[in-house]
């Protein structure tokens, strides 16, 4: 795997600082950083074994999930018994009335008309950000997003209709995934809360503010409070 250094790609490709390797990264979302890579995998600039890419990929595997979620559950709620998982019921199809249509109809358009305004931390196109654009487009109503970094994911959904607020994010860099500070000072929870009144100035014409990634949550969970906007 020939990934960009970003996201889920770090915790599923393992690159020439492992043992056993799977892959390698570029750095920037750039022609010449790509040309860069394969011409570094073509070299054998890191040596991959497809046994190892199989041991790697089995770490995700259906089995693994289920056997490693029902263990943890387990382990945390111990007067829970898991029974195996039944065969759903088929569901039972009962004709519609127009009256009851129509109904159906009002209310789609009563949740379409819902405001959103997501909030995503970063301006490249790494995996949180292809799914976030593909929510956005094929969303309906006034829906904003408020990114804290500018870039290609900036450009693209400016490309589908979407309205963008770029903020100074660069404060972000100091927290944790967990929302903890790395290094704590009046510089970084300045920059932070600079980023709160942005967002909150922004939830206002909004219902329910989306935060699409972790450290934007610090943000976007404030700003809701304030505003008493729901957060999801």
């Amino acid at each position: 795997m020939i990934a960009y250094g970003k996201g889920g790609a770090l915790e599923t490709v393992l690159d020439s600082l492992h043992a056993r390797p799977t892959g390698l990264f570029f750095d920037e979302q750039t022609t010449a950083a790509i040309i860069e890579a394969v011409e570094g995998f073509e070299l054998g600039a890191v040596k991959i074994d497809p046994a190892d890419c199989r041991a790697n990929a089995e770490r995700f595997s259906i089995r693994h999930f289920r056997d490693g979620l029902r263990a943890y559950v387990q382990s945390v709620a111990l007067q829970f018994t898991l029974a195996p998982p039944a065969m759903p019921p088929v569901p039972v199809i009962e004709p519609v009335s127009t009256a009851a249509a129509s109904q159906l109809d009002q209310d789609h358009e009563e949740a379409d008309a819902m405001r959103v305004l997501a909030v995503d931390q970063s301006g490249v196109l790494g995996g949180a950000e292809l799914s976030l654009l593909e929510v956005m487009k094929n969303m309906r109503g006034n829906n904003e997003t408020v990114l804290f970094d500018d870039g290609p994911f900036r450009i693209a959904l400016e490309a589908v209709g979407l309205k963008i607020d770029v903020l100074d994010g660069a404060a972000l860099g100091g927290l944790s995934k967990d929302g903890g500070m790395k290094r704590p000072g009046v510089g970084m929870i300045g920059g932070v809360m600079s980023l709160v009144r942005g967002t909150l100035e922004k939830s206002r014409n909004s219902d329910v503010i989306y935060v699409n990634t972790q450290r934007a949550m610090v943000v976007g969970a404030i700003a809701g409070l304030i505003s008493r906007r729901p957060v999801v």
